[in-house]
Parts: structure tokens; C-alpha cells; sequence
């Protein structure tokens, strides 16, 4: 099925993409960062499950999630399927910046964000035990956030 937005096209398998995104979202993490972005993205970014469902994603299963601080988030969502057309600029959705980096020959990734999201949980953040507490989830971050706003990066590769 081909999808095309803005000047970007993508040729995305729906049976392949709709399987693995429900595992992803039978099997994500139930920490208290994760949980306050499952909770919270329909609230503050409606247009971001419509754009999902176009590529049979479950706005609830991303591939990648990385709560960068509590309420912070940059997520990837696994396509299968190919980036036909790359865009010259992100896709924006509510004020969300959304760009498709190739895998392999048959998947592509969506990365979304970054996503401000309000803390909606009774539980206090700064009590939250998750993996995104770890030193070295905490670097992984930061430097995926240096590279994504880095000038130079190529999101295709």
C-alpha cells in the first residue's frame, strides 16, 4: 500500500506492520514513564494515532520508546515496508516532528518526536523506577538527541 504525504512516499506492508506492532504493544514496558506516555499522547497530540493508523501502527506500541526526562519522549515505530521518496523536511503532526530511517530493504522506522507530555500519574516522577533511570540509558539518550538535531545526520542510511 502506498502512502504519501507531504513529499514523502512510502510502500508499507499492512499485515507485517499490524503483527509486529501488536506485539509491541502486548509486550511494552510498564514503567511509570512509559505508562504517563501511554496515558497521556491521546490528551496532548490527537492527530499523532490518526497519522499512525495510516501506516498500521498502534500509537500505544512503539518500537523504541526513550523517555528522555519524565515527561520527554522520542519514540520509533517499525514499519514494514520501504521509504520510496524521502522527504526534505520532518512530517509534522501536531507540532511533532515524524521522519522515516530505513532499517533494511523491508522496514523502515518512523521516529517520532520530540513529545512534551504534562505528568499525569498519582505516582511522583522523581520516584519513577525504570530503565530510563540508568546511567547508561541516560548517555544512549542524550546522544541520540545531539545526533537528531545535529545539522549533519542523514535520517535515511
Amino acid at each position: 500500500m502506498t502512502i504519501r504525504i507531504d513529499d514523502w512516499i512510502f510502500d508499507v506492508d499492512p499485515v507485517k506492520t499490524k503483527a509486529h506492532s501488536e506485539f509491541a504493544l502486548n509486550s511494552h514496558c510498564t514503567c511509570g514513564y512509559c505508562e504517563n506516555y501511554y496515558r497521556g499522547v491521546d490528551l496532548e497530540y490527537p492527530g499523532l494515532r490518526a497519522f499512525l493508523d495510516r501506516f498500521f501502527v498502534e500509537i500505544e506500541g512503539p518500537s523504541e520508546m526513550y523517555p528522555f526526562e519524565p515527561t520527554q519522549y522520542l519514540l520509533a515505530y517499525k514499519v514494514n515496508g520501504r521509504i520510496v521518496q524521502a522527504g526534505a523536511a520532518p512530517i509534522m503532526v501536531d507540532g511533532v516532528p515524524i521522519m522515516g530511517e530505513i532499517i533494511d530493504d523491508d522496514t523502515f522506522k518512523l521516529e517520532v518526536g520530540e513529545i512534551e507530555l504534562p505528568w499525569i500519574l498519582d505516582e511522583d516522577m522523581d520516584e519513577v523506577v525504570s530503565p530510563a533511570n540508568e546511567p547508561e540509558f541516560l548517555e544512549r539518550m542524550y546522544q541520540k538527541m545531539i545526533q537528531r538535531n545535529s545539522s549533519n545526520f542523514m535520517f535515511l542510511s
